[in-house]
């Protein structure tokens, strides 16, 4: 850059000059790196993704970015000049007085803080804090960070909730724990008394039914009156009913009373005497039994409640047997194995109609049209293969036969090679 000096002479006139160079390349170049700085500076802090703030000693903003615009929903033409209270409601005024008074002694903050913003919605931020000053050490304005955290805070917000709520459920639900523990005591124990009531009642009947089905045979020896004869015999039909049905309620309430009582059950033999026990009923005649069991490996379980399941499923195959048909049977069909019994007892008596399938193991239930039993005999069954670790089930269709199809978990363990057979 050119710099002429004049020369003068003795007069004062002007008789020539000289220029003088003074090289300013490493200021331009210094300029220029300046501007290139300041240019990367700012882009820099407008692409940040946090907002950024500064304000002067009198709490006027000076600078904002774009990310701050955009947290708080105002231009940079709209915030420049504005005082930071403008932003914040009443409340959070306070605070943040007490916030400037600390800044101006030289505290830095990182808080959370509330921000109202152009369109009055509550702006939840993170703040980090710090004042500036001159070389004198005079306070001359603050910049902060702002991170929009107004998400994050109402998905706490939520979160607490319920978790407040989920522990009142969960109080709740202890309340109702211990309530609902103390009534199944109270059950457990009304269930206990009534079980015992209903088993000393019903053993308690049998006796005099007993003495009863003894006088009835007396009748009939002595007497020669047809009329009587008859008479005596609905006589003994009905006493042989009531005491199957007080039989069922004895074996239902021991089902429910006591635990399993494990042994060696001889399948064929224990069947072979079932069957003995009802061929010569009157019901049975024309009945031929089949048994058919493999029993490839010693079978253990519960042989009185066994006994219990078997009598009850043959005593009905007799019953509802029907004289219609020519060459009537009862089978008995399985194989037991190591881990379970396979039994199925199949008849061609009347048969039950698959609509009534899923009805026949109720309490109570009796199918149309029947009148005979008491309806708790399958119920019975069932609870007694459900206390065996067992399963049945039934196929049957009206008119042709019906077969139960049992499956038992054999119960054997290692250790009970000792326990002997029945």
């Amino acid at each position: 850059m050119p710099h002429p000096v004049p020369f003068l002479n003795s007069s004062g006139r002007v008789t020539g000059a000289v220029n003088v160079l003074i090289d300013i390349t490493e200021s331009k170049k210094a300029e220029k790196i300046l501007r290139e700085n300041e240019k990367k500076y700012r882009q820099i802090v407008e692409t940040a993704q946090e907002g950024i703030w500064v304000i002067d000693e009198n709490n006027k903003t000076t600078f904002v970015n774009n990310k701050l615009c955009e947290i708080l929903g105002y231009t940079q033409e709209e915030m420049l000049g504005e005082d930071i209270y403008f932003f914040m409601d009443e409340d959070t005024r306070k605070i943040a007085e007490q916030l400037m008074q600390k800044k101006i002694k030289g505290y830095t903050n990182q808080i959370q803080f509330k921000y109202t913003s152009k369109c009055g919605k509550d702006v939840w931020t993170h703040l980090s804090t710090n004042p500036l000053f001159d070389d004198a050490g005079n306070y001359k304005g603050g910049l902060a960070m702002v991170t929009d955290i107004t998400e994050r805070k109402n998905t706490d917000e939520k979160l607490g909730d319920l978790i407040k709520e989920l522990a009142h459920q969960n109080e709740e639900n202890e309340r109702k724990a211990a309530e609902l523990c103390y009534s199944n005591k109270e059950l457990v124990k009304t269930n206990k008394e009534l079980d015992s009531f209903v088993y000393s009642v019903s053993h308690d009947l049998r006796s005099p039914l007993t003495s009863i089905l003894g006088l009835v045979s007396c009748i009939e020896e002595d007497s020669k009156e047809p009329d009587t004869l008859e008479q005596v015999k609905m006589i003994r039909t009905s006493i042989n009913r009531l005491d199957g049905f007080i039989k069922n309620i004895l074996n239902y309430s021991q089902n429910n009373r006591i635990g399993l009582e494990t042994q060696n059950i001889p399948l064929n033999k224990t069947l072979h005497d079932i069957v003995d026990s009802v061929r010569n009923i009157k019901e049975a005649n024309g009945i031929s039994f089949e048994i058919a069991i493999d029993e490839q490996h010693p079978f253990y379980s519960d042989w009185q409640r066994f006994n219990t399941v078997l009598e009850n499923l043959v005593s009905n195959a007799i019953k509802y047997h029907t004289n219609e048909v020519s060459g009537r049977y009862l089978k008995f069909t399985g194989t037991s194995n190591k881990d379970e019994l396979n039994l199925s007892i199949s008849d061609n008596g009347m048969g039950i109609d698959p609509k009534f399938h899923n009805k026949i193991f109720e309490m109570f239930y009796r199918l149309p049209g029947n009148t005979v039993g008491s309806g708790i005999g399958l119920y019975i069954v069932k609870e007694t293969l459900d206390k065996m670790q067992g399963t049945i089930k039934i196929e049957s269709e009206k008119g042709i036969g019906t077969t139960f199809n049992i499956s038992l978990k054999n119960l054997k363990d290692d250790d009970r090679s000792t326990i002997p057979s029945i």
